[in-house]
């Protein structure tokens, strides 16, 4: 079959535990490689790129120098690499025992040096901007871990001359202070800037609050306005550099229908590939591909597009047939 290249790409998280409740991870049975594989291969059919997302941490041990890559996620991503596919890989900082970001920069060092070829881009901390843990923003330098990490990321793969793409990602932010941004700006160089290769968009429509179906569009729109020019304007970063949805998802339980699902996704994905050139727009990942635990209740366990058995709910076909076409 001849893969057809596109100027959109397309994505998806593939492992199970996605999201945490009380301090901890969401979990239900075990990941299955060989339906991932099969579901992957269904939903990338033709198109000649299709990225998996993947995460990976660290751990610092300030009293002897020495940390751990948390890498387990990464290396089980490996299996999945068939057709063509890389790796987003989502480094994140979750650790305040490294202020001088020395275990930081080894990690992404490790990461780029051990998994390199294997990767199409890399996005330097997650959510970093969002405070309320676990994500990156939670933990003090956070902000510094960006900007240093990005910098630094990008100087490693040009010494190794690897074609990957870094950047940041950042959630939804209506703080009218702007504190965020203007650290960024405050923290950033010119090497900052011409280390960036595109900026990315975490955004959950209808999932934390809720929006009529029938302003879904609109309010889609809306986001992704004040994310280019106002939040990304306020960080000094330019129009020229490429927006990628890195995290995008409706989840399914009693009261929210598999049906819904669907729609929210056609209905987002539309929105996001008719107004691209406007905002610069190149990448869609969705999240994710299968339930943390289709058996719970909590949205937090039910974002995939398939159950946690590995059948495919509405949504599946979806988001086929959007990639195929679009």
């Amino acid at each position: 079959m001849n893969k057809q290249k596109s100027d959109f790409t397309f994505g998806i998280y593939a492992s199970s535990a996605c999201a945490y409740l009380d301090g901890r991870p969401t979990g239900g049975p075990p990941d299955d490689a060989s339906a991932i594989i099969k579901a992957l291969d269904e939903l990338q059919a033709a198109a000649a790129d299709f990225l998996v997302r993947t995460y990976a941490s660290y751990e610092y041990f300030p009293d002897d120098e020495t940390y751990t890559l948390g890498d387990h996620q990464l290396r089980d991503s490996l299996r999945y690499l068939a057709n063509g596919r890389k790796i987003d890989l989502v480094l994140s900082f979750q650790n305040e025992n490294d202020p001088e970001l020395i275990g930081w920069k080894k990690m992404i060092k490790k990461a780029i040096k051990d998994f390199g070829p294997h990767i199409a881009k890399i996005q330097v901390t997650e959510e970093a901007n969002a405070s309320l843990a676990p994500v990156d923003g939670h933990y003090e330098g956070a902000i510094e871990a960006l900007v240093e990490g990005v910098v630094f990321a990008k100087k490693e793969v040009n010494d190794q001359k690897l074609n990957i793409a870094i950047g940041f990602n950042a959630a939804p932010d209506m703080d009218p202070d702007q504190l965020f941004w203007k650290k960024i700006a405050e923290l950033a160089s010119d090497d900052f800037y011409r280390s960036l290769d595109y900026i990315g968009l975490d955004c959950f429509p209808d999932v934390f609050q809720p929006i009529d179906q029938s302003k879904m569009e609109e309010s889609l729109y809306q986001l992704l306005k004040m994310f280019k020019l106002k939040n990304l304007k306020t960080a000094g970063i330019p129009d020229t550099i490429p927006l990628h949805i890195t995290e995008n998802g409706w989840p399914t339980n009693a009261k929210r229908s598999e049906k819904k699902q669907s729609e929210v996704l056609e209905c987002v994905i539309r929105t996001i590939h008719r107004h691209r050139k406007e905002f610069n727009i190149t990448h869609y990942e969705h999240f994710g591909l299968r339930d943390a635990n289709s058996q719970e209740e909590d949205i937090m366990n039910r974002f995939g597009i398939m159950r946690d058995d590995y059948s495919p709910k509405p949504a599946f076909y979806s988001y086929k047939k959007l990639i195929a076409e679009l």
